[in-house]
């Protein structure tokens, strides 16, 4: 599948949302006259990392990127402070890394600036912004888009070459470098989301609970959360998730935690949305497959039979629970589930399933209620 076919509505979110100011002169004018230029603080720092930084620790895949990068960075100075998001850091990693531990300091002189010179999320956000301009840059404001940029998986580490793909930061990282120099080819594969290729991950293979939960935490906060705990952990993220069928990354309207995933990452652009299909119910978007109508008794009865399994088997008896759930507030598609509207005293499919998520979680008092006791009737 094609990314304008898996992601038909991207452009028109891309088109539609945010616009910012002009940016500077971008792409192929950003290393105009580059030879010129060789002397000053980015040829020497290409130079340098370009050099220092080889093989398996390299950062940038040619020169003409590092210079496209250099040119969006504050050039700083040497006598500020380490930790700077800046030229003058990276120049000093980068020698470092020529006299000792490049699998260190490599990763500071790169664009991303590794924790070291600057968070790479920070950098880029930035960089994407500066290199790719309003058409593209779909994230708010720097902030904003750092924090979105959070639900990314990092590897703490960083090769020009092999971070070429995959659903990683680091893979935007490079694209965002590229994106430099060639905006109008690698701006599209360096957007932080949807997942475009290269930055995706194999379409046939299965996601990653960590990975679903981490995302669907980011981008779905305060009045559309899913799930209550948004802490690393991920308690109760993570026991729906091993509920439910894995599927592949391709999955985008059935029952599984692909179809989740790929939602999820939708949420970062349209929480209001995208986070009640990326959440436990699905919302009639993530179901049973042609079945909008009880596809959320689907997914309520596949999470609430292994969260209370003695009390299921005497409320629900030879397969009942999906006919019984039907007719609920709050079965119908686009019903939009979230925490507070769970948190909604009454016989509704949201209380049941705030209470359900509590009790596959490990608090088995919450049994009465996710089965239509106890509050929720």
């Amino acid at each position: 599948m094609t990314t304008s076919s898996r992601y038909p509505w991207s452009l028109a979110i891309v088109a539609a949302t945010l616009s910012f100011g002009t940016v500077g002169t971008i792409g192929c004018q950003s290393i105009a006259g580059i030879e010129s230029r060789r002397l000053g603080p980015c040829g020497e720092y290409c130079d340098t990392v370009m050099a220092s930084c080889k093989g398996t620790h390299a950062t940038y895949a040619t020169y003409e990127a590092c210079m496209g990068v250099c040119q969006l960075l504050p050039e700083g100075n040497a006598l500020e402070p380490a930790g700077t998001n800046t030229v003058a850091c990276r120049l000093t990693e980068a020698r470092a890394a020529a006299i000792s531990e490049p699998d260190v300091h490599c990763l500071g002189a790169g664009p991303g600036g590794g924790s070291v010179c600057g968070s790479d999320c920070e950098s880029y956000c930035l960089l994407y912004k500066a290199a790719c301009g309003s058409n593209w840059y779909t994230y708010g404001t720097l902030e904003q888009c750092t924090e979105s940029c959070q639900a990314l998986r990092d590897r703490k580490a960083f090769d020009a070459v092999s971070d070429h793909d995959g659903d990683t930061l680091q893979c935007r990282l490079v694209h965002t470098s590229s994106a430099t120099i060639e905006p109008a080819t690698h701006c599209e594969h360096a957007v932080l989301a949807p997942p475009t290729a290269p930055c995706v991950d194999a379409q046939d293979a299965p996601p990653v609970c960590t990975h679903y939960c981490n995302v669907v935490s980011v981008a779905c906060q305060g009045e559309n959360a899913q799930y209550e705990d948004t802490s690393t952990e991920h308690t109760q993220c993570l026991a729906a998730c091993k509920a439910f069928a894995l599927g592949t990354n391709a999955d985008e309207d059935i029952n599984t935690v692909g179809c989740r995933t790929y939602h999820a990452y939708n949420a970062l652009l349209a929480p209001g949305t995208h986070c009640s299909h990326a959440g436990p119910t699905g919302d009639g978007h993530c179901g049973k497959v042609n079945d909008t109508q009880n596809s959320i008794c689907a997914s309520y009865c596949k999470l609430v039979e292994p969260a209370c399994p003695a009390e299921f088997a005497k409320t629900y008896p030879n397969g009942t629970c999906e006919q019984a759930c039907t007719g609920l507030p709050g079965t119908s598609r686009d019903s939009h589930y979230t925490i507070d509207s769970g948190k909604a005293a009454g016989n509704s499919l949201d209380c049941r399933m705030l209470h359900t998520i509590q009790s596959l979680a490990g608090d088995a008092t919450q049994c009465a209620a996710a089965l239509g006791g106890n509050g929720c009737n």
